[in-house]
């Protein structure tokens, strides 16, 4: 195991965005969770996955598999946001509905929030969850009244 994250690593010395690379080192650090390398290795991956939109599926995999494996989450909010836009977006927003929770009583100013809560809505939207949906636009409307969002909602 040594020689083979040795052998990743050496090739993310020389190409630090090698996808490959880095889904290898995280499938073999997640047996491993109380790792910091672990935590490290994870965000960095998702980061790069989640700006390629031909890899939100993968990004949707590393994720679920990260927090099966990690005691406790561990990445910036700039991650959380693209999270939660890119588990809406892929059809799983009831993944992204706890994170944004915790921004909405945690962080309820921080920036881009009614932007992910609009993307949430569409996600449940197109589960045809109307409840849960409404909830979602009702909180956007209610808590960001000023945004572009809301004022979309608004309009329609």
């Amino acid at each position: 195991m040594e020689k083979g994250t040795k052998v990743l690593n050496d090739v993310l010395n020389k190409d630090p965005e090698n996808v490959t690379a880095l889904k290898h080192l995280f499938d073999i650090y997640k047996t491993k969770s109380e790792n910091r390398h672990f935590h490290k290795l994870t965000k960095r991956l998702l980061l790069l996955l989640s700006k390629d939109d031909t890899k939100h599926n993968m990004t949707v995999e590393v994720y679920n598999e990260y927090i099966k494996h990690a005691k406790q989450p561990k990445f910036s909010a700039e991650l959380y946001l693209r999270l939660i836009s890119i588990l809406s977006i892929r059809g799983y927003p009831e993944k992204a509905e706890p994170i944004l929770a915790m921004f909405l009583n945690k962080k309820p100013d921080f920036p881009g929030l009614s932007t992910v809560l609009f993307k949430l809505a569409n996600g449940y939207k197109m589960k045809r969850n109307n409840k849960k949906q409404r909830k979602c636009l009702n909180i956007l409307c209610s808590k960001y009244s000023n945004s572009p969002e809301a004022q979309l909602v608004k309009n329609n």
